[in-house]
C-alpha cells in the first residue's frame, strides 16, 4: 500500500552507510575536483557527424530521455572531459 506518510526509517538512512553496506567494505571517495569542464557546456552548436550507434544504446536513451539526442551528446562529452582530466593528470604525474 502506498502511502502520503513520511517513512521515517527512509528518512534516516545515511547515503555512505547504504554503500559500503551494497558494496561490502569502503567505497571510493571522490577526489578534490579539478575540472577542466570546458566554457560551452553544453556546446551551443551541434554538428551533424552521422554518428552511428547500435540499436540497443540507441533505444536506452530513447526509453529513458526525452530529448534522447541531447543526452547522447552530453554522455560522449562527458567522455571527452574525463579522457582530458586523465590524461592532464598523466601528464602532470610524469611532470
Amino acid at each position: 500500500m502506498i502511502s502520503d506518510d513520511p517513512d521515517e526509517d527512509a528518512d534516516a538512512l545515511d547515503d555512505d552507510t547504504l554503500l559500503e553496506g551494497y558494496f561490502g567494505g569502503d567505497t571510493p571517495k571522490p577526489e578534490a575536483e579539478t575540472s577542466v569542464e570546458p566554457q560551452d557546456w553544453p556546446p551551443t552548436k551541434v554538428r551533424d557527424a552521422g554518428l552511428s550507434a547500435d540499436s540497443e544504446t540507441v533505444a536506452w536513451f530513447k526509453t529513458n530521455h526525452a530529448d534522447w539526442r541531447h543526452q547522447m551528446r552530453c554522455a560522449l562529452r562527458a567522455w571527452v572531459v574525463a579522457r582530458t582530466q586523465e590524461q592532464v593528470d598523466a601528464a602532470q604525474a610524469n611532470g
